[in-house]
């Protein structure tokens, strides 16, 4: 059985399946849940290798086949995914890699499935020298202000201050983005990078999934974390 979790702020409309941090090491179809909507939260890949972004593109249109939309975002191991967007080459990316018209590429953008409105975006905090790293404060705040106010569910790489974010005893998410969700209330808001807090925490309006699936020794242990919105 996988973990599930209701959101009961709406009624049951949509099931959405809840995954992160899967760094190359892709599940058999079988294995997964059934739902409407699967969502991956970034960090397909390992080292950021275009060889690992085809290998993890390939797996995303096997689940396109299993589920009516797939939404994935980066993350901070994607380097390649970051070097098709300093290129200018994102609509190639998404002709050429990503080509089932079922599995949406979001990078600052969204797309509405059934009445419901995506919207993804992969940056996080600087860190060392990963991909899709932004400086706290005014430089990462003006990806969050993208976010539309009418964002129902939200996908981003990292984690809101706060919450499902604890490294240690350091809580190491984004304050700007805890401010951001605060003004949109989004009713879901998925995400990963920080595996130690996998997890689903309700707060107010807003169900927050960590659903990151490697442990800390990039072991896959986690299961999907499944929401019905």
């Amino acid at each position: 059985m996988f973990g599930r979790w209701s959101n009961t702020t709406v009624g049951i409309e949509m099931k959405l399946v809840c995954i992160s941090d899967t760094h190359g090491q892709n599940h058999l179809p079988e294995n997964m849940p059934p739902a409407d909507v699967l969502v991956h939260a970034g960090d397909l890949t390992s080292m950021g290798k275009l060889s690992e972004l085809v290998e993890a593109a390939k797996w995303l249109d096997q689940m396109a086949m299993k589920y009516e939309n797939v939404i994935v975002i980066a993350g901070n191991h994607d380097f390649i995914l970051e070097a098709f967007m300093k290129e200018g080459k994102e609509k190639e990316l998404r002709e050429r890699i990503f080509r089932d018209r079922s599995v949406h590429y979001l990078r600052d953008s969204g797309i509405t499935i059934r009445g419901r409105y995506f919207y993804g975006s992969p940056w996080q905090p600087n860190f060392c020298d990963w991909a899709f790293n932004e400086e706290r404060g005014l430089v990462i705040k003006k990806h969050w202000d993208m976010i539309p106010m009418y964002t129902q569910v939200l996908v981003t790489h990292g984690p809101p201050m706060g919450i499902l974010d604890r490294v240690g005893n350091e809580h190491v998410g984004c304050a700007d983005l805890r401010i951001r969700v605060g003004e949109v209330k989004p009713t879901v808001h998925v995400f990963g990078h920080i595996h130690n807090s996998y997890g689903l925490r309700n707060i107010g309006e807003t169900c927050f999934i960590n659903a990151s699936q490697c442990n800390e020794d990039y072991r896959l242990v986690n299961r999907p974390i499944i929401v019905e919105i």
